[in-house]
């Protein structure tokens, strides 16, 4: 029931007026010295009529143009979250927005269920299940089943964060965990790699063997590093090597890598194999021939979020 029409600068206030006459039409928008006006109709009763009365209207002496218009959509936040969001939920959502996290769940409709990509997540997780309030499909046998006494009460939450920011539900309840929006706004196919008490070196191999055990394309998570004390040689050599299976295996065009830069106030290019090997530019193939960067991995920093 509401038309866009345009008509030529040259057009007559008479071939306006006989054009919305044409279809019953009034005029609901319009601006001074503008050729465009949003014109109000009867329904027309389908789309195919619509269609019908606007290549009608363009065959009309003085209109350039008549179009569909289309209802304004609300663009995503998470359901309950206000537009614009309330003070306490601005700072729930804030490392979400920080990192323009609407322009992916304003890209919700894009989703392909049958070619999302398997989250491959390797952390340390120690303390049994994750939230009911995932919205993620995945193996809890994964997950280690109770604590481990090794690991500090601290970290035996970090796995559970980074899995919220990435698959939380996008609507969830008003609980505190309810709250909490995850960045991929569908449900995720999550593969869990519980690394709780293990060495980094054993993490990298659990890596590829998830990354080999999983068909199609799969983004890999490794919020995880070195101690700062890391020399550069080792980095280099850890570096290297870990740039080695990936390209050997053919990893580069079918895995995307975000990892963690650090922490510590350590060089991001020593902090984990990962990182290594995608921002030096020291790195050799085991003859010792110099290889480039992977491309396939972002090193991951924090900034402030000022608001």
């Amino acid at each position: 029931t509401e038309i866009s029409l345009r008509f030529a600068p040259a057009a007559t206030v008479g071939q306006v007026n006989a054009a919305l006459a044409s279809v019953g039409g009034r005029i609901a928008g319009s601006l001074d010295g503008s050729t465009h006006l949003v014109v109000a109709i009867p329904d027309p009763g389908s789309l195919r009529v619509l269609d019908k009365v606007l290549a009608g209207l363009e065959r009309r002496e003085g209109v350039r143009r008549a179009d569909r218009t289309e209802l304004a959509a609300a663009q995503e936040l998470p359901p309950g979250a206000g537009s614009p969001p309330s003070a306490s939920r601005a700072a729930e959502l804030s490392h979400l927005l920080a990192m323009r996290m609407p322009a992916a769940w304003n890209a919700r409709a894009a989703v392909q269920a049958a070619n999302r990509p398997t989250v491959i997540v390797a952390d340390i997780f120690g303390n049994g299940k994750l939230s009911s309030q995932m919205d993620a499909s995945f193996a809890s046998s994964d997950l280690l089943s109770g604590l481990v006494p090794i690991i500090p009460p601290v970290s035996r939450g970090h796995g559970y964060h980074v899995v919220g920011i990435i698959a939380a539900n996008f609507a969830g309840t008003a609980t505190p965990a309810g709250r909490v929006t995850g960045v991929f706004p569908s449900s995720t196919r999550l593969k869990v790699v519980d690394v709780t008490g293990e060495t980094l070196d054993a993490t990298a191999v659990r890596v590829l063997q998830a990354v080999q055990a999983q068909a199609g394309r799969v983004v890999v998570n490794t919020s995880l590093g070195h101690n700062p004390g890391t020399t550069d040689s080792s980095a280099r050599q850890e570096g290297s090597d870990w740039s080695f299976e990936i390209r050997t295996r053919g990893y580069l065009n079918r895995m995307l890598h975000a990892a963690a830069a650090g922490n510590d106030g350590a060089e991001a290019s020593r902090n984990s194999p990962w990182v290594s090997a995608t921002l030096r530019t020291d790195l050799r193939d085991p003859d010792g021939t110099p290889v480039g960067r992977l491309s396939n991995t972002l090193a991951v920093e924090n900034v402030v979020d000022s608001g």
